[in-house]
């Protein structure tokens, strides 16, 4: 990131848990300005961050419409978007046990909606707004670059971020406009204990078994996105 992001709009989706909201408070940190949208109105109202260079709003990224809401209220506010990081996002029902049988038509809409389209969503309603050096960064997983067995909805969506990225990052290089992704291991979030309740032994193993051989913390990730303008 950039040392200094006075006066830089920064949106970021999924922004009051987890890495996002790392994210968030290592920005308002070098000075940003935050919008913040989270499917919890619980988790916004636990923000603590100066209002005249914050919006909290609550949003649910499957819908277009409220996305939209989101964008056109952050400007209306604050003039500018420079940049965002998009860290909405949900595990199956049944982590480790998601096969393509066992997972449900609602579980499978209700993950694709929120950890792919929900980004296109966001990224659609953005990219009109923003300008030549602004800079976008998407989460996506390790999973994104293997299987995994029981998660063939999250896999699916992690897949496609990468493509759609990939994508994005073609078709608006040449406004001077950068997308990236980045894909966290094992991160201590409220992610990590839903995976490894009752399963810390397996969870273990497989920890030991990358390359960072421990949980990083959220705020690890925040340290290495750009999202500098």
């Amino acid at each position: 990131m950039a040392t200094d992001f006075t006066n830089k709009v920064i949106t970021i989706t999924g922004g009051a848990s987890g890495i996002g909201l790392a994210t968030a408070n290592l920005l308002h940190a070098r000075g940003a300005t935050l919008s913040i949208c989270d499917a919890s109105q619980e988790a916004l109202d636990a923000l603590d961050f100066p209002q005249e260079n914050f919006l909290a709003y609550k949003c649910d990224v499957r819908d277009f419409s409220q996305v939209q809401s989101w964008i056109q209220e952050t400007l209306s506010k604050f003039g500018q978007i420079n940049g965002a990081a998009n860290f909405a996002g949900v595990l199956g029902a049944h982590p480790w046990e998601d096969t393509v049988e066992s997972t449900s038509l609602e579980d499978w809409d209700r993950i694709i909606g929120i950890d792919l389209t929900g980004i296109f969503n966001t990224l659609k309603s953005l990219l009109p707004h923003l300008a030549p050096s602004s800079s976008i960064v998407n989460a996506t997983s390790l999973v994104a670059h293997r299987a995994v067995p029981g998660a063939a909805a999250y896999t699916a969506s992690k897949h496609g971020v990468i493509g759609l990225t990939r994508s994005c990052a073609k078709d608006y290089t040449h406004k001077g406009i950068r997308v990236n992704a980045v894909a966290p291991g094992w991160v201590g979030t409220n992610m990590y204990g839903a995976l490894s309740a009752g399963r810390e032994e397996v969870v273990e193993a497989a920890v030991k078994g990358e390359g960072l051989g421990r949980v990083a913390e959220p705020e690890e990730v925040a340290r290495v996105l750009r999202v500098n303008p």
